[in-house]
């Protein structure tokens, strides 16, 4: 899904903007976001609202992942990464191991451990 916010959201001044501007987008203006949209609302997905300032921009077919779940910070992602090869090549699993998603799941500034995952997709 490829999203467009049409106008900057105000953020705390715990920002991770790299310009320092306060505000949320701070830089491109159009990202793409990967969601999970549970069976019962796949063949009706809702939309944003139109006071919400996002426009779906484009919504791809759906794609399958395996993950892992880990607790603690992003910089050990890679040695999570590894971790979740390992057991797919042991398993005899195809995937795609030229990249692969981190998802993170609590802000920066909340208190650890945060809960991440690593896909890579299949």
């Amino acid at each position: 899904m490829i999203l467009k916010v049409s106008e900057n959201i105000p953020v705390s001044s715990n920002s991770s903007c790299s310009d320092q501007s306060g505000s949320y987008p701070c830089c491109d203006q159009s990202y793409e976001l990967l969601f999970f949209i549970p069976v019962a609302s796949q063949a009706t997905p809702p939309t944003p609202s139109q006071d919400s300032g996002v426009t779906i921009l484009h919504l791809a077919d759906s794609l399958e992942f395996y993950g892992i779940t880990y607790v603690g910070e992003n910089h050990n992602a890679v040695e999570q990464y590894e971790q979740l090869r390992g057991y797919l090549n042991a398993q005899g699993k195809t995937y795609f191991e030229d990249w692969y998603f981190i998802a993170a799941y609590d802000k920066p500034t909340d208190p650890q451990p945060h809960r991440n995952e690593i896909m890579v997709l299949i």
